[in-house]
């Protein structure tokens, strides 16, 4: 008899500890999360903003220190550094911090690479006077968003898929897999916005670094760091279709449900309205038809969520690649410029000359669109795989 009631009592305790572990758990997963969300939004503030202070520069508008984007830009900075805090703190109080260490090493990396980068953006500035786009001090804050933003989007699918149960009980783990279809609808479309948010940002800080080395913005009086126009355009042909039809993959890969990359695609095409067209008053008239690209987004989402099969995928793919002569309009048209039409591209000649391009070069360019799209499905297929590989190896 006072065996069974030890054995009952052993049983409550042990009922009662789990509860409580689990509690714990729960509470640092959310603060991780938040962690990891501030990060996102932070970079993605941050990156959208530079991308709006490329135009005012463009179109040579008078900027100062506090000008909106340079405001919005170190906000996005300082909201990056608290979420990079908080991911770092929450992390400590997991049983098994194996699966988070890849995540926090690269967001910490990333953040510091960013924080570095302002002091030595301001002393290029005192020694060398204005700066183009590709300089050492943008490239390190660039790429240091970059980083950041894979640490913060690894960190948002590793966090939900993760359970302390994942790693000590095989019983209870097939329990927590069994159980993951009834999450609730809420749930659900929670795990798919912070999808959105995790992917936004890497996609424009990768466009970023491709802008850097095909753009024809970094011709200083202290250095020319502006690509030759072959390599550019070659560069470009190659690497922004692969990067776009790679993301959207992903978007899509990390949920395996319909809506998502089209709205993924959609917030990149609303964000560069924002940052690159409404600012010069010029390219507002070309909204209308900017947007159009909304359509083969559409169609993609729609050939990879209700067909399984990879020859499908990749003519997905395929229609991704042709589509980014469109989506990464208006600065696409300096890129091009310089190997096809050698047009001086003033600010509100940019719809004039991008038309030009579209009717003479579009033709040629399209068969390396697709291809590069169909490389990058092949790519996003690859990343999802081994991401899985990865965790399983971690746990």
């Amino acid at each position: 008899m006072r065996s069974r009631t030890s054995d009952t009592s052993n049983s409550a305790e042990k009922s009662t500890q789990t509860t409580l572990d689990e509690e714990k758990y729960r509470h640092s997963k959310l603060k991780f999360k938040i962690g990891c969300i501030l990060i996102s939004l932070g970079v993605l503030l941050t990156s959208s903003s530079a991308g709006w202070d490329i135009t005012n520069h463009l179109i040579n508008k008078p900027e100062t220190f506090f000008s909106t984007p340079h405001l919005l830009l170190y906000t996005g900075v300082v909201v990056a550094t608290l979420g990079s805090v908080i991911m770092f703190v929450s992390k400590r109080s997991f049983a098994n911090q194996g699966k988070f260490k890849l995540p926090m090493r690269l967001v910490i990396i990333g953040i510091l690479m960013v924080v570095i980068a302002g002091p030595f953006d301001y002393n290029w500035h005192v020694a060398f006077g204005l700066d183009g786009l590709l300089s050492p001090s943008h490239l390190i804050l660039t790429f240091g968003l970059f980083l950041a933003s894979i640490g913060a989007l690894s960190g948002l699918v590793f966090a939900r898929n993760f359970s302390p149960l994942l790693t000590s009980q095989k019983r209870e783990n097939q329990i927590e897999q069994e159980g993951k279809p009834k999450q609730s609808v809420v749930l659900l479309g929670m795990d798919n916005l912070l999808s959105v948010i995790g992917i936004l940002p890497l996609w424009i800080t990768a466009t970023g670094l491709l802008y850097m080395f095909s753009l024809p913005f970094s011709d200083t009086q202290s250095f020319d760091f502006n690509p030759d126009p072959t390599f550019a355009a070659i560069f470009a042909t190659i690497g922004l279709p692969l990067l776009l039809s790679t993301i959207l993959y992903l978007s899509y890969g990390l949920n395996y449900r319909f809506g998502i990359l089209s709205i993924t695609g959609a917030a990149f095409l609303l964000i560069s309205i924002l940052t690159t067209m409404i600012p010069n008053e010029s390219l507002v008239p070309t909204i209308s038809f900017y947007f159009l690209s909304i359509i083969p987004f559409v169609v993609a989402d729609t050939i990879l969520s209700y067909s399984k099969t990879k020859s499908l995928q990749y003519v997905a793919g395929g229609i991704l690649g042709s589509c980014s002569f469109m989506v990464y309009y208006p600065f696409i048209t300096y890129v091009y410029n310089g190997v096809f039409t050698h047009d001086v591209v003033f600010p509100s000649l940019i719809a004039l000359v991008y038309s030009e391009l579209m009717i003479s070069s579009y033709s040629l360019l399209v068969g390396p669109l697709i291809v590069s799209g169909i490389l990058g499905v092949i790519l996003g297929r690859y990343i999802i795989s081994h991401s899985k590989i990865l965790e399983q190896k971690i746990e």
